[in-house]
């Protein structure tokens, strides 16, 4: 099985999962978190993700929406709908 093979395991679950992370970290560290010690007096220290972690992720989205769009596009272009992965290196007419 590729790994970022159309539809693949870590496409469908690995990334989105990283994008989450993100997302549900700063729900927590900015809205949560705040309101949790203003309403109820409860103080917890907001967990920052790593530096590298903020740094690669406009590179996944970025690769995630050009995949996308290179799927969508190139096939189109050729005319190749029916093609699959293991036939792209193959001579088309």
């Amino acid at each position: 099985m590729k790994k970022f093979a159309k539809d693949s395991a870590f496409e469908r679950a690995g990334i989105p999962c990283l994008i989450w992370v993100g997302v549900i970290s700063m729900i927590l560290n900015n809205v949560i978190y705040p309101i949790m010690e203003s309403a109820c007096g409860i103080n917890i220290q907001p967990v920052p993700l790593p530096t590298e972690y903020w740094g690669a992720l406009p590179w996944i989205i970025g690769a995630i929406m050009g995949k996308k769009v290179g799927d969508k596009y190139i096939r189109r272009s050729y005319e190749m709908e029916d093609i699959d992965d293991a036939d792209w290196n193959k001579p088309h007419p």
